[in-house]
């Protein structure tokens, strides 16, 4: 479905966040940056900003086939002279995935590579913790001592997670507080991007655009949206900003109704009085989403635009962290889906902020 030309940030209220990448693309030049999950539209999107600025190396690597092959179509056409490797590896396969990123010895990784629908993971909880945890798990254990940066794709759910998703994802952020290697860790939590391949902005645009009733599950839930390009300069200042260490949200004023997006998206189309069906919350959603913790103090980065999350020592310390994710592993193993949900949780509410302050 279609998106070009649509102004997202006439349906945002607001102008582009100012979020600094010169200076972060002028470092992440003489990079030899991994990106996992690249056939994924983030990844995509930041493979082809990458390939433009002239990375030293670029390394692109997914599990889904059809992904990296439109991915190498997509660079052939939008930044030809670039020479980018590909690799068709799942994070969840350990050797394979070690024969391969230790002998290209990236210095700056973006890891992407997840599930991230909330109904997956409300469905297939083993899926989405062998792929969200597990395979991160793997991933940090295959690290060589060239990377000097770990960029990490978190989300707002990660707080209070009501879901498995953002169970998983709060996990990893856990895990990688507790990391106790040289490497330098920003984890971004990104927010609903506005224009995103799966997002429910485009659902919203088709059944406008068809004339159909818009499906929202509830007018006065609430949520926080970036357009596409900010997620892309997000994740690209992570990676090459020297202040990008530790954890990071967006100041992005109040969230918005999600009655209050569908009547903004329909001006935007110039579709007057659409049609509304609620169909009641799905599995594993909130209500509200929250960019921290109550026990977390921010504190600003770049003026207006980027707070740092100020942690203190870890939540979890790396030997607890270790045996959550061993149990973690035996009862995606032994397919024990309700072993798992505990598990998780458990592992999640270890690392309240308010417990540790």
């Amino acid at each position: 479905m279609d998106v070009e030309g649509i102004d997202f940030f006439g349906f945002l209220g607001r102008p582009r966040l100012p979020i600094p990448t010169e200076g972060a693309l002028a470092r992440l030049r003489s990079a030899r940056v991994l990106i996992t999950g690249a056939g994924g539209a983030l990844g995509s999107a930041l493979a082809v900003t990458l390939a433009r600025a002239g990375v030293k190396g670029l390394a692109l690597l997914d599990h889904h086939e059809n992904s990296l092959f439109e991915l190498r179509q997509r660079l052939g056409q939008e930044a030809p002279d670039t020479r980018p490797e590909f690799f068709l590896v799942d994070v969840r396969n350990r050797g394979r995935l070690e024969r391969t990123v230790r002998p290209w010895a990236p210095t700056v990784v973006y890891h992407l590579a997840a599930y991230k629908h909330v109904p997956t993971g409300e469905e297939f909880p083993e899926e989405v913790a062998a792929t969200n945890v597990l395979g991160t798990r793997n991933l940090l254990q295959v690290l060589p001592p060239t990377v000097g940066r770990f960029v990490f794709s978190s989300t707002d759910k990660v707080v209070n997670p009501a879901g498995v998703y953002g169970a998983t994802k709060r996990v990893v952020e856990l895990m990688l507080l507790a990391q106790e290697a040289p490497t330098e860790f920003a984890v971004l939590r990104l927010v609903n991007t506005v224009g995103a391949r799966g997002g429910v902005i485009r659902t919203f645009i088709g059944q406008l655009r068809a004339g159909l009733p818009v499906t929202v599950t509830d007018p006065e839930m609430t949520r926080y949206w970036i357009a596409f390009p900010e997620a892309i300069d997000f994740l690209v200042w992570g990676g090459g900003d020297p202040a990008a260490r530790g954890i990071f949200v967006l100041e992005l004023g109040p969230p918005i109704r999600l009655g209050d997006t569908v009547e903004r998206l329909a001006r935007v189309l110039g579709v007057d009085a659409p049609a509304v069906r609620i169909t009641g919350p799905r599995p594993g959603e909130k209500f509200a989403e929250e960019l921290t913790y109550p026990g977390e103090v921010t504190e600003e980065v770049v003026p207006g635009v980027i707070r740092r999350v100020a942690v203190g020592r870890p939540p979890v310390d790396a030997g607890r962290m270790a045996e959550l994710i061993r149990r973690l592993e035996c009862l995606v193993d032994a397919g024990d889906v309700a072993g798992l949900r505990d598990a998780l949780f458990e592992a999640v509410w270890a690392g309240i902020p308010a417990r540790f302050g």
